[in-house]
């Protein structure tokens, strides 16, 4: 029984090998492709960035996570921002999904 237990080490190896690859997925994914498109799509149009609110039910936060990454690692400014709105029934919290590239503050094309 003690010998179909696997170890520490191997499970750690297996995991940085798994999170690898699921890096290369989303990178050469559809929801990447989509976000950069949109993003030339707003430097084309004279913006300094690009924001987009965030859905729970239908955003991928793992995958946002991994192209936050990527283009931070690219010199972008990208992060998660909250904003406070106030509604018909009270406050609310909004996550919205914020890459920038220009030097100008809220200088940025809204995608929904």
């Amino acid at each position: 029984m003690k010998d179909n237990i696997p170890t520490a080490e191997f499970l750690n190896q297996l995991s940085k090998e798994g999170m690898e690859s699921y890096k290369q997925d989303v990178l050469n994914g559809p929801v990447f492709k989509k976000i950069i498109n949109q993003i030339e799509d707003a430097a084309l149009d004279g913006y300094k960035g690009w924001r987009r609110p965030l859905d729970s039910r239908t955003d991928e936060m793992r995958a946002l996570k991994v192209i936050r990454e990527e283009l931070q690692s690219r010199g972008f400014y990208c992060e998660f921002e909250t904003v406070q709105k106030n509604g018909l029934l009270g406050e609310y919290k909004v996550k919205i999904f914020v890459v920038k590239w220009g030097e100008k503050e809220g200088d940025c094309e809204s995608s929904h």
